[in-house]
């Protein structure tokens, strides 16, 4: 999976939902709902989350 595909893909998903990309655990249980939610999650956290927090 292209990494920057799935971090633009991850954005839209939140912006549509009204999720803040801080909600870790918002964004977590909107991110579960996809279908590919392991790998949606870990590259939220690594690439999104990280990056906002750091």
């Amino acid at each position: 999976m292209n990494v920057e595909l799935a971090i633009e893909k991850i954005k839209i998903l939140l912006k549509v939902d009204g999720i803040d990309f801080q909600d870790k655990e918002k964004a977590l249980k909107s991110i579960s709902e996809t279908c590919l939610p392991t790998k949606l999650s870990k590259i939220y956290m690594e690439h999104i989350y990280e990056n906002i927090n750091s």
